[in-house]
């Protein structure tokens, strides 16, 4: 159980962290393919090279997007096996206020790192990895801008004994403070998916 809340957390980071990398790469114009055909039809002439930034974004973003149904597919896999939580709640908070302003500081020193032929290969990788670090230990990973599209949403709780991360597709976390029923994965992270989405 250890080992798949390990890979979990690491899968949800990962997927958060790709946004900071999609900053980067779209700051830098670097794309994952190039188009360069021109399509026409009669009179009708269509220059897919105009469109390659276009393409390129989408295409990140499907990544993104299609790692972020995983992780929440790996959630509720996971919510099937764990124990619930036994201790009474006393708070319940969204955690986006107090988190948010990490995450923005991270995407603006991605926005602000120049092409990568500029640096170092170490020490370009060794910032990346500092900063997955920081997304990892400050818990900031756990925000994903597809999470809240797609109707998750992300606590901070504290009990009697413990602080943790709650992620559920309840949108009252006031309804959720009376829940008896809430999944612990590990010492700080619970789940609650219920319903159309659990």
């Amino acid at each position: 159980m250890k080992m798949k809340s390990l890979f979990l957390k690491l899968f949800i980071h990962i997927n958060s962290f790709l946004w900071i990398v999609f900053l980067y790469i779209l700051n830098n114009k670097i794309f994952l393919f190039n188009i360069d055909f021109t399509f026409q039809y009669k009179e009708y002439i269509l220059e897919l090279a105009k469109y390659n930034e276009l393409l390129n974004v989408f295409s990140y973003l499907t990544i993104i997007f299609l790692m972020s149904l995983i992780s929440i597919y790996l959630l509720k896999g996971i919510n099937q096996t764990s124990k619930e939580l036994t201790t009474k709640i006393k708070k319940i908070n969204p955690i986006y206020r107090e988190y948010l302003p990490v995450f923005l500081g991270v995407m603006i020193i991605s926005l602000s790192l120049k092409d990568i032929k500029d640096y170092d290969i170490v020490f370009f990788n060794s910032i990346f990895i500092f900063l997955f670090i920081l997304f990892y230990m400050t818990k900031i990973g756990f925000l994903n801008p597809f999470y809240y599209i797609l109707g998750i949403r992300i606590y901070k709780m504290e009990t009697d004994k413990s602080e943790y991360i709650l992620i559920s597709n309840e949108k009252d976390y006031k309804f959720l403070s009376q829940q008896t029923e809430l999944k612990k994965i590990d010492e700080e992270l619970l789940i609650y998916l219920k319903g159309k989405n659990g």
